[in-house]
């Protein structure tokens, strides 16, 4: 649940304010936009703005899990939008997922997390043989197949087999939003929380008490 307009710290002579690029919504995506703009160009000033606490939607309240994708995410893009947009996808999120890993989680000791994978299951052949009759080919999408002795233990004898997804991450997920946090303030950037974004103008943003004139929002 958000937190109440009245219980927010309150002034109605907040100043107006300055930035080169302003973020609104103080999530993963937001979190993660900030952060890779101020690694590219630190000389730019950034505020990240949230209505609420930073994590206090989706981004906090998910299961915990860093993951490219299921083979069955894949086969529906694929049907959508064509076998390479679905591959560029995939590739996106691998990549995504090393660059979190080689920059933030493997050198952040604050951040819990353990490496892992997705399994797509599968309880016959007839089941498998079904679910690939269509173009779609797992394997060209780099997903390996798993048979019964394969499987963790715990799915064996009730299941034939699994396509497998990884590498991905179990992980706490306030604990890294937390540090990339940390991160931007550590690179000056103003995290300005239980501040509303209420207008979009040419030159800027109003929110529910000043206005921030800026080159550049980001809606995230």
């Amino acid at each position: 649940m958000t937190t109440s307009h009245w219980y927010r710290p309150h002034s109605f002579s907040i100043p107006h304010m300055a930035a080169d690029v302003v973020i609104v919504g103080g999530g993963f995506i937001g979190l993660s936009t900030a952060y890779w703009i101020s690694e590219f160009r630190p000389d730019l000033k950034i505020i990240l703005l949230d209505r609420s606490q930073v994590g206090a939607g989706a981004s906090g309240r998910n299961a915990g899990f860093l993951t490219k994708g299921s083979a069955t995410f894949y086969k529906t893009l694929s049907k959508e939008w064509g076998h390479e947009k679905a591959d560029h996808l995939k590739s996106f999120a691998e990549a995504s997922l090393e660059l979190l890993y080689q920059k933030i989680l493997k050198s952040s000791p604050e951040i819990k997390f353990e490496k892992s994978s997705s399994l797509t299951l599968f309880q016959t052949e007839e089941a498998k043989s079904k679910w690939t009759e269509s173009s779609f080919n797992p394997e060209s999408f780099g997903f390996n197949w798993l048979d019964t002795k394969e499987i963790p233990e715990g799915l064996q004898g009730k299941f034939f087999g699994a396509y497998e997804s990884g590498p991905e991450y179990k992980i706490n997920p306030m604990q890294l939003l937390n540090t990339l946090r940390a991160t931007l303030e550590s690179r000056k950037i103003q995290v300005i929380e239980n501040l509303s974004a209420f207008e979009l103008t040419p030159d800027g943003v109003f929110t529910e008490y000043n206005r921030i004139k800026c080159n550049k929002v980001i809606l995230a």
